[in-house]
């Protein structure tokens, strides 16, 4: 008869302890990842809400220049701040509308900062 020593259970616990660190590694890759993608998503989110804000905002400005114009056909435009509390954002944005030979341009910038941001332009009559 021969006699077991522990060998056994140790290639045993060897075997189970390197299971072990392999299902973790692949948790921790799976949730590192699911991590950077949701980092990823909020960060188009708000670059696609500021776009949108942005254009609200340059089309805001043109119809308000068009009403400003059929008041006061002299008015030669202006600038605006819109301050952070009505918008959605942590910064302010900035609207400019000029009127040159008839023609009205819009010039949107959200937000205002040295950050990056959104410009939108638009123009009409």
């Amino acid at each position: 008869m021969t006699k077991r020593t522990g060998n056994f259970n140790d290639s045993r616990r060897g075997a189970v302890l390197a299971v072990a660190m392999v299902s973790l590694l692949l948790i921790s890759a799976i949730v590192g990842h699911q991590a950077v993608r949701v980092v990823r998503e909020l960060r188009q989110q708000r670059i696609e809400t500021i776009r949108l804000q942005t254009e609200k905002l340059a089309e805001a400005g043109l119809s308000y220049a068009r009403r400003k114009l059929q008041q006061d056909a002299a008015w030669k435009g202006g600038n605006w701040i819109v301050p952070a509390e009505i918008l959605t954002t942590p910064e302010s944005a900035q609207v400019s509308v000029r009127i040159e030979s008839g023609r009205i341009t819009v010039h949107a910038h959200l937000p205002t900062g040295t950050g990056p941001g959104c410009r939108i332009t638009r123009s009409g009559t």
